[in-house]
């Protein structure tokens, strides 16, 4: 600007000084340090006094100047009133004018400075679970050039792609007041449970914008990105169970006997696939005593895994089995008695988790009726061999049946039957004794002929006649062979 004065006298010669700078109100809530105030008072400045020319007005100029930075902790409103007086003088006489500087602040919005922006957890890592939740935190640092603004965190937003609804909550720690730099704190969270499908390798990112105001329209935004890291969970799988019966009346017989089933399994890890399943053992219960002589290796490879599914993006799967064994490894059952194989079943995500079940196969007995192994044939001599006796041997694969019962039926004849009294031999053949008992799959029938005195003098030289007797087995359980 220019401070113009007038001098009535030709001739004089002029100078002028600042005599005087006054800081005269300043509004602000936090005061002016003694460099800011010097700053402003040293912004004045006057150039060289330009003469009157004759009688009539000279010009004094004047600058007042700052550097804009020095102006950016006034916030907006705030003013600052100077004032500062300029003496001129003719070297006899002086005059003084005072200048007036009001000074205003525009609003600065804040700025982020550093800190930290990135965080992790791991599911269900005891370094970040607090109670059912997973925990992170960090905070970053922000400044502001308006030295009084107070500053809050206006809104937290979510990225639109987060998808395990983690929430991240900020807040000023610290506040940018004066010269100091301020701290926004913030806490991310997300359900441990919510994690639980992410695999060993799996991560994903949460994203979070935090803004920080000042409450005078400034704001600055900063992205907080978490990620969040799986870990491998091992799966869980079912039992499973199958069986059939052993074939009734069926001895040694090799045909095999197969029953298929499945076990149901579940890996909230979506992304695992490849899972292998493998029997890796085998117990028996029940009537298990000859089973228990084939060995476990036997046994293991009667159960087959026949395949392992699961599909990526799902949580369940299956695992196929076939048990497949001779029907004859059974005979030995009654048809009271059971067998059950216990197979334990380990199935493998192949990320380290390895979960067992169990596959159940239970066999029932039936009843295998007795077999004789052949008859018998005597030859006599009447009035001289009249008296015979022998023994029958039978087979039963049930080999706890012991309460068989062997009779014998009334004879029929052959040959010279004239002249033969049958009804008087109808008691001449008797079982003397059976043989039989527990765990022996077999027993004897022993028998004995004995005709009454006389009973063949019809017969002339050279006659015959044969008597045949059938003699039936009874094993007690419905199962029957006779043999003669």
């Amino acid at each position: 600007g220019l401070i113009e004065f007038f001098d009535y006298d030709f001739g004089d010669t002029f100078t002028a000084t600042v005599t005087d700078r006054s800081l005269v109100d300043f509004n602000g809530s936090l005061g002016l340090d003694p460099a800011q105030l010097q700053a402003f008072l040293d912004g004045f400045s006057i150039g060289s006094v330009t003469p009157p020319s004759g009688a009539g007005n000279g010009q004094v100029p004047w600058t007042y100047a700052l550097v804009n930075d020095a102006l950016d902790f006034l916030a907006d409103g705030e003013l600052v009133v100077l004032s500062f007086d300029v003496t001129v003088t003719d070297g006899t006489t002086s005059v003084v004018t005072t200048v007036t500087i009001n000074v205003t602040g525009t609003n600065d919005g804040p700025s982020v400075v550093g800190g930290v922006f990135e965080g992790s957890v791991t599911e269900d890592s005891a370094s970040d679970l607090v109670g059912a939740s997973l925990e992170t935190t960090g905070a970053f640092a922000f400044d502001d050039a308006d030295w009084s603004d107070v500053h809050t965190v206006s809104r937290v937003t979510p990225a639109g792609g987060n998808a395990l609804g983690g929430v991240l909550v900020a807040t000023v720690g610290t506040a940018a007041t004066g010269a100091a730099v301020g701290e926004v704190t913030w806490t991310y969270t997300v359900s441990n449970a919510a994690t639980q499908h992410l695999g060993a390798g799996d991560s994903v990112e949460e994203r979070f914008t935090v803004r920080v105001s000042d409450g005078r329209g400034g704001f600055v935004d900063q992205v907080v990105v978490v990620t969040v890291h799986g870990t491998n969970d091992a799966p869980v799988l079912t039992s499973s169970s199958g069986g059939f019966e052993e074939r009734a009346d069926t001895s040694l017989s090799f045909e095999a006997r197969t029953v298929t089933g499945e076990m149901a399994f579940t890996d909230v890890d979506l992304s695992d696939v490849g899972h292998a399943a493998a029997v890796t053992g085998v117990s028996l219960g029940g009537e298990d005593d000859v089973l228990a002589l084939l060995g476990a290796d036997v046994l293991r490879d009667l159960l087959q895994i026949t395949s392992v599914t699961k599909d990526a993006g799902d949580a369940g799967g299956v695992v196929k089995w076939s048990f497949s064994a001779p029907d004859a490894l059974f005979d030995y059952l009654t048809s009271t008695q059971s067998v059950t194989l216990t197979y334990t079943v380990e199935l493998d995500d192949g990320d380290g988790g390895v979960t067992t079940s169990e596959v159940v196969i239970t066999v029932q007995g039936t009843n295998d009726r007795p077999q004789f192994l052949a008859g018998a044939v005597r030859l006599g001599i009447e009035n001289l061999v009249e008296d015979f006796s022998g023994t029958l041997v039978f087979t039963d694969l049930d080999l706890d049946d012991d309460g068989h019962v062997a009779s014998v039926a009334a004879p029929t004849a052959s040959g010279r039957t004239a002249g033969l009294d049958l009804d008087a031999l109808a008691g001449s053949l008797t079982v003397t004794g059976l043989s039989t008992g527990e765990n022996r799959p077999g027993g004897t029938v022993s028998w004995r002929f004995d005709a009454a005195d006389g009973a063949f003098d019809y017969l002339a030289a050279g006659e015959r006649v044969t008597l045949a007797y059938e003699v039936t087995l009874d094993d007690g359980n419905g199962g029957t062979d006779t043999t003669t």
